[in-house]
């Protein structure tokens, strides 16, 4: 009978691999973005921190499609002191979704408009932003004069205040994709404050509908593990 449960718990094993999602990434982070296979991430607006209103979004850098994602209906919550917005009020429609494409290239944007009037376009790949943003005299709040500036005054989190990046990088990826990776965006060039909290998004794998009969399998294989076992104590 032991063999035959093994068999058998073998088998559930093996049909839940075949059914789990494969995350192949091969980039997700301040580098560039890229999978090896179709992959969903979901999106979710966390919070916001800035004078401009901000849209978000994902440019296809293989194909040049531009795609919103998540836009400020207001550039801060109304009746505060300060310039932060937080989902439901300044982001109504605080979560989306987006499929990249295997073996495509891409990188998120932030836009951010002074009433209508685009101010500033910043991408989360480095290398996308300006070559003149490393090119720094020390004029900005964070701004060191050697091409590089310090993360100041993050209220998002603390952790990274002090963090030293090139001024050429706008976005900070922190986590992984299952459990949720925190990108924190600056909105301004780097003689702005560099505090990297103006949009703040958390972005995490949503998982193939093939795994949900693996799960369910697998939990069925152990139910009825346990009362093979349960029968064979009893005899």
């Amino acid at each position: 009978m032991k063999t035959k449960l093994s068999i058998f718990s073998l088998t559930i094993t093996a049909a839940l691999i075949s059914n789990m999602p494969a995350l192949a990434i091969t980039l997700f982070s301040e580098q560039g973005i890229s999978f090896d296979e179709n992959t969903k991430v979901e999106l979710e607006f966390m919070r916001s921190n800035g004078y401009w209103r901000a849209e978000f979004g994902v440019l296809n850098l293989t194909t040049n499609v531009k795609t919103m994602l998540l836009t400020e209906d207001l550039n801060k919550d109304p009746g505060i002191s300060g310039n932060f917005g937080t989902p439901g009020i300044a982001v109504i429609d605080s979560i989306a979704s987006y499929k990249f494409e295997a073996n495509n290239d891409y990188t998120f944007f932030l836009d951010s408009y002074e009433d209508n009037t685009l101010k500033v376009s910043n991408y989360s790949t480095t290398d996308k932003n300006p070559d003149w943003y490393n090119s720094l005299t020390a004029t900005g709040k964070g701004t060191r004069g050697d091409g590089y500036v310090e993360i100041t005054n993050n209220t998002y989190k603390d952790s990274v205040n002090s963090t030293v990046v090139p001024g050429r990088q706008r976005a900070l990826f922190l986590g992984n994709l299952s459990n949720g990776v925190e990108i924190l965006l600056d909105d301004s060039t780097p003689w702005g404050e560099n505090k990297f909290d103006a949009f703040v998004v958390v972005a995490k794998s949503v998982p193939e509908p093939g795994i949900l009969p693996g799960l369910g399998l697998l939990a069925g294989g152990i139910f009825l593990s346990s009362s093979c076992k349960k029968q064979n104590k009893k005899r």
